[in-house]
């Protein structure tokens, strides 16, 4: 069962959540009150998707308590059974690529940090 649900598993994480943090990250700034009442609508969908992912992200290792020692975090788990896989495509690092670009980071697909001056700016201006 699990190898069948393995592309399963790999759409969701790719395909749902990660596309909702690119869509987040490119939502336009509010210039009228269509757009700001728009962005609120969103804000409040995504605000749901980010909570279950957070869930599923902190699902490993509560059962016998906080982490236990020599036990992998979920995220660690998604890397190992995606991104270390030739045939899979990288859904940890992904997701952190997101993450990390929606809180302001400045990284590329392969998590490594791009010069300020290279990263197109919100407001349009350089």
């Amino acid at each position: 069962l699990r190898s069948r649900l393995c592309s399963q598993f790999e759409s969701i994480f790719s395909g749902f959540y990660q596309r909702a943090l690119s869509l987040l990250r490119r939502r336009p700034l509010p210039e009228d009150g269509a757009v700001y009442q728009a962005n609120v609508l969103f804000d409040s969908q995504v605000e749901v998707i980010l909570e279950s992912l957070v869930d599923i992200l902190s699902l490993h290792g509560m059962e016998n308590g906080p982490k236990s020692v020599g036990s992998m975090s979920t995220l660690e788990e998604l890397f190992l059974a995606y991104d270390c896989s030739p045939k899979e495509s990288d859904v940890a690092s992904g997701l952190l690529v997101e993450l990390s670009r929606c809180c302001g980071g400045n990284v590329d697909e392969d998590g490594e940090s791009i010069l300020p001056s290279m990263s197109p700016s919100r407001s349009g201006s350089s």
